[in-house]
């Protein structure tokens, strides 16, 4: 980025397609309802918890890389089947997944290449010829690409190999009805997606995400302490967090007593890791935040390692940091 900067284009950078949020409100009566305009029809599929994995076929050889760009070298049965196929010089997109959260992050972001990935799937949802790929440049609509994603799956014919199932919706009651069935089967949330859109090498709204509350990322950049009268008066209560527009959030809930205790031994440990949280959309502003830029009520989910996250949250991070040297010296 900084060499960019200086000279634009020197550097060609990793990206990938990211999605916007939908604005929404609570109305008592009926529920979640969508503030956002969208134009219908639109491509509807669930949102998955798992990290971002995208997978390039290039003259036989496999190569998978984080949603930053980073080479994964820890999925070697997903490597080896999809070097199998029939198909060549195209790339997919998708999401890797075990169990659950904690089995697909120590799988994947394992340092041992040795760990175990039997039970890891590639949920695909998205894929283009490599060549687009390579120039950044796609021109095929998300109807084709979809259809195109279903096609390579479909001629791999193994069950670690999988396509994300979607459908059309012509309406915001049907978009509605899908996003409830999905959270009733435990998914996060659902993705919406424009049909005639191109493949996006950035965040955009060509792809949108509804979920309950909003999800947000962050670096530790320091901690603070209960307040007195408070049932951790004295003792490590929380973590300061800065995000990638540079205001600092305190997150303090979420934590459980076991990750409160593990974290009190060292809070200190912990500056310079990258942090989500989880926060209440504010209905006062558009971008999910307080009018001060903070997170609404943040909660601790997970620590994120920092090959699966917008570069954004690093480089807020280092600029922090940077600028209060002082304290982590």
């Amino acid at each position: 980025t900084t060499v960019n900067k200086v000279w634009p284009g020197a550097i060609k950078k990793f990206t990938v397609q990211l999605a916007d949020s939908l604005e929404t409100y609570h109305d008592p009566s009926v529920g979640i309802q969508i503030k956002d305009q969208i134009v219908y029809p639109v491509r509807v599929e669930p949102k998955l918890d798992g990290l971002r994995c995208v997978t390039v076929k290039l003259a036989g050889e496999v190569t998978m890389f984080t949603r930053s760009g980073s080479v994964l070298e820890t999925l070697p049965k997903i490597k080896t089947i999809l070097e199998k196929a029939r198909w060549d010089n195209f790339v997919l997109d998708g999401e890797i997944m075990g169990s659950d959260w904690n089995e697909s992050a120590s799988v994947v972001m394992s340092r041992k290449k040795s760990k175990d990935d039997s039970n890891m799937v590639l949920h695909v949802f998205d894929a283009m010829p490599f060549e687009d790929w390579r120039d950044q440049n796609n021109e095929m609509s998300l109807a084709d690409r979809a259809i195109l994603a279903q096609k390579l799956v479909e001629q791999v014919a193994d069950k670690s190999i999988a396509i994300v199932e979607g459908k059309i919706v012509n309406d915001q009651h049907a978009l509605l009805e899908f996003y409830s069935a999905n959270m009733e089967a435990g998914y996060e949330g659902i993705m919406v997606k424009k049909l005639d859109s191109n493949y996006v090498f950035k965040r955009s709204n060509s792809v949108l995400k509804l979920k309950p509350v909003a999800t947000y990322e962050g670096v530790v950049v320091g901690n603070y302490l209960g307040t007195l009268g408070s049932k951790r008066e004295g003792m490590w209560a929380g973590f300061e967090v800065v995000l990638p527009n540079g205001v600092v959030t305190r997150v303090g809930g979420g934590f459980t007593d076991k990750i409160k205790a593990e974290i009190g031994m060292d809070p200190d440990t912990w500056l310079g890791r990258v942090i989500e949280m989880e926060g209440q959309p504010d209905p006062a502003t558009k971008n999910g935040l307080t009018k001060d830029g903070r997170v609404r009520f943040p909660v601790f989910v997970r620590e994120r390692s920092k090959l699966d996250v917008d570069v954004a949250v690093l480089i807020a991070g280092e600029k922090f940091i940077n600028k209060n040297i002082e304290q982590f010296v």
